[in-house]
């Protein structure tokens, strides 16, 4: 059974799955376990909809029996833009994944409880996060993929540039360990 972490964005939406999932076009090989998209610039709802046409051929590949794990969009009481942008990615993506049809679970996750199982914490200063998140996922990486040569973890050409160009991917990686862990806990499951 495949879990997969998503984080989303204002602009789009960062996913981590515990095994490869291929986006038609890709072959089989490297590791293609971590997707990020974001669009910038341009009209809002122009946006949205390539984002919904990208998140429903992502979530159309999800092998049968997925898990998806999606971290549920922050309220700002402050920032009331932010937020309304946050709820209508979230709403994108949702929609595309019921359009897609898949044989798959959908889990919405609050950001405290995924954080506090996973990191230790619920919140925390932003830096302080992503440095936990960053290192959990650094963790994993290693013990999951003993075989794969060192250089995959370089800053340079290596799985770690392609997770420190987008940082989000952290955080995706994250909620995906949390829906491993949720799963494992769950009653009748194995």
């Amino acid at each position: 059974m495949t879990v997969v972490g998503i984080d989303t964005n204002s602009f789009g939406f960062h996913a981590v799955a515990d095994r490869p999932i291929f986006m038609p076009g890709e072959e089989a090989g490297d590791d293609q376990s971590t997707v990020g998209w974001a669009i910038v610039g341009g009209d809002a709802m122009d946006r949205r909809h390539v984002m919904f046409s990208i998140a429903k051929e992502f979530f159309s590949q999800l092998p049968e029996g997925s898990n998806v794990f999606v971290e549920e969009p922050l309220i700002l009481p402050k920032n009331i833009e932010t937020t309304r942008k946050l709820v209508m990615m979230g709403g994108v993506l949702e929609a595309a994944f019921w359009q897609a049809n898949p044989d798959a679970a959908w889990f919405w996750v609050d950001v405290s409880t995924w954080r506090r199982l996973v990191l230790g914490r619920g919140s925390g200063r932003k830096e302080f996060m992503k440095d936990l998140a960053r290192a959990k996922t650094l963790d994993d990486l290693r013990e999951r993929w003993l075989k794969m040569e060192e250089r995959h973890f370089t800053r340079d050409d290596g799985l770690l540039a392609t997770y420190d160009l987008q940082p989000d991917l952290y955080d995706a990686h994250c909620i995906m360990l949390y829906g491993r862990q949720a799963l494992a806990a769950a009653p009748g499951r194995s």
